[in-house]
């Protein structure tokens, strides 16, 4: 994201450098040994040094070579402006995107049957996100990373070979599940387009197999949508009323219960594009508590998240709390590696 500021001001060279920077952090952090776990920073190292050549050649204005996959398409076009390809170049990008989109089985981000089995499905969104991710503009979901957002990812760069306007795409309106299921430990997954699979459990209490809670979430679902339409500001009274209504129900999972309405809340506002509005229902989760520290570096990754609503919506402060959700990731990574030794 860092990156990404810098390339949409024009600053390509700077954009290398954080981006070169990232590689060579991501490379100190692979395990020696061969392992999964040595899978997604692998890949992750790789596109990071992939992003930062194509800084390079769009700082000296220098075609890039073809590939394989999207990014090679997207590399394609962003090098050379506005210049439409040969047919028989046309005919060998579109056959990179016909061939990206034609991978079997499709990944769902629900279908997993075990820890193992999650973990490759993780691996393959990774894989995939990799692929699709632009390095300048702020394309990434507001919610999970899918196979359709590939999909469409495709179709866009489709449409930008054939001279055609993007597909268009509309906002998401609020959904019984998005405002009542069991949210992820790292929000980064659920909310801001980090791939990764759907949460792993149930929620024993106020889950969606309860009846009259379900009823609840239909009713404040419903009252959510039509305030999205009349007055967006208008959202963030009536959530705070339904926090503190689920807060007084005193179980310890109630926690859960907020979060996931509070991070629906957000994704649905981003996705049609009241970005500040989202940045104060971020605010929201300060002062963290309970099973916040349960969560990896929960700081750093709502630090992040806010850096990037920031940066979209043209905030001063973009950069600055960019930076400092990278200092807070190093420092919790710090006491990772102090921990274990």
């Amino acid at each position: 994201d860092r990156a990404r500021l810098y390339a949409q001001q024009g600053q390509y060279q700077q954009a290398a450098t954080v981006y070169a920077a990232l590689a060579a952090t991501l490379e100190a952090m692979i395990p020696a040994r061969t392992g999964p776990e040595s899978e997604i920073p692998r890949m992750a190292q790789q596109a990071a040094e992939r992003d930062a050549a194509l800084m390079q050649a769009l700082a000296k204005r220098k075609p890039t070579e073809i590939g394989t996959g999207l990014a090679t398409v997207r590399a394609w076009l962003l090098t050379h402006g506005d210049k439409p390809p040969a047919s028989d170049l046309q005919a060998r990008l579109v056959s990179l995107i016909d061939a990206a989109t034609s991978i079997q089985p499709q990944p769902d981000i629900d279908a997993f049957a075990d820890f193992d089995d999650r973990h490759q499905l993780r691996v393959k969104l990774w894989s995939l996100y990799l692929d699709a991710v632009h390095p300048i503009q702020f394309s990434d979901p507001w919610g999970y990373f899918t196979w359709s957002d590939y999909v469409r990812t495709a179709a866009g760069l489709r449409a930008a070979l054939e001279g055609q306007p993007p597909p268009e795409r509309e906002s998401t309106p609020f959904t019984v599940e998005g405002a009542g299921a069991m949210p992820t430990g790292d929000t980064l997954i659920d909310v801001a387009g980090q791939p990764g699979p759907k949460s792993i459990g149930r929620l024993e209490r106020l889950g969606l197999d309860d009846p009259k809670h379900r009823q609840w979430l239909e009713d404040t679902v419903y009252v959510f949508n039509s305030k999205m339409k009349e007055s967006p500001g208008g959202l963030l009274p009536i959530l705070d009323s339904r926090i503190t209504f689920l807060d007084g129900m005193g179980h310890g999972s109630r926690y859960y219960n907020i979060k996931q309405l509070r991070n629906e809340t957000l994704r649905r506002l981003a996705d049609a594009g009241h970005f500040r509005l989202a940045r104060q229902v971020l605010s929201m989760n300060y002062p963290l508590h309970h099973q916040d520290w349960e969560c990896p570096n929960r700081n750093g990754i709502l630090t992040a998240i806010d850096g990037r609503l920031a940066a979209i919506a043209g905030d001063d402060d973009a950069h600055a709390r960019l930076a400092e959700a990278r200092s807070l990731s190093d420092a919790f990574l710090n006491q990772v590696a102090e921990a274990s030794r």
